[in-house]
């Protein structure tokens, strides 16, 4: 089977489409055939080629306290390789579509309802179907999402103090390509965390966290 996205790029999309075709091992489609698609939209990191040190597709500043969860335990149970946890991956549950092919063994499916995108993501979308001994068989493909046509850059520079910072701002298409005459703002923020230590009623500790983002001016 083979799943084939549109040929251009899918900016602040609110629906996508993936044409499907499902063959036979012998060659011949398999027409009529009921399917299976389920699609989910992930995150995802951002690179281009050329373009090392670069960091894009940042989430947006929130100014404000953010207070951490406080985490109880006992000192004397602690085991430092224990407390160091994997983490978790959120997202939302799949959306999941029903239908059958045409005679060609072919179909154009409409994915809609995406999300808002406030930063770049992926569509992952997987067909299922059962071959001709009752088997299952899967095919998937990964569509990249962007919120808008440009995607800006930032790279600090390998050095810096209180007095100064340097760094870089590059403008690129979604393609990689720079994105000539486009204008770029710099804000900055400073962002500090404090931490706390609370002991508790039997030998336990809570630990605790703020962490205070503000514009600089």
């Amino acid at each position: 089977a083979t799943l084939k996205p549109p040929a251009t790029p899918a900016v602040a999309p609110r629906a996508d489409t993936i044409d499907a075709q499902v063959n036979y091992l012998n060659g011949g489609p398999a027409g009529l055939a009921p399917v299976t698609l389920r699609s989910a939209v992930e995150d995802r990191g951002v690179d281009f080629v050329g373009y090392d040190g670069f960091s894009f597709g940042g989430e947006d500043v929130k100014e404000g306290i953010e207070q951490g969860p406080e985490n109880p335990f006992d000192m004397e149970d602690f085991d430092e390789e224990e407390a160091v946890s994997e983490g978790t991956r959120h997202g939302d549950a799949p959306s999941v579509q029903k239908l059958n092919l045409d005679s060609n063994g072919a179909a154009r499916i409409a994915i809609k309802d995406l999300p808002v995108l406030d930063r770049p993501r992926s569509l992952l979308a997987e067909l299922s179907w059962q071959d001709a001994n009752g088997e299952t068989l899967s095919a998937s493909t990964r569509v990249p999402l962007w919120p808008s046509s440009v995607a800006v850059g930032i790279r600090t520079g390998e050095w810096m103090n209180r007095e100064r910072i340097r760094f870089d701002v590059v403008v690129l298409n979604v393609d990689g390509k720079p994105a000539p005459g486009v204008d770029a703002a710099v804000d900055f923020f400073q962002r500090s965390t404090s931490a706390h230590r609370r002991r508790l009623v039997g030998g336990f500790y809570a630990y605790g966290s703020s962490t205070e983002v503000k514009r600089l001016e």
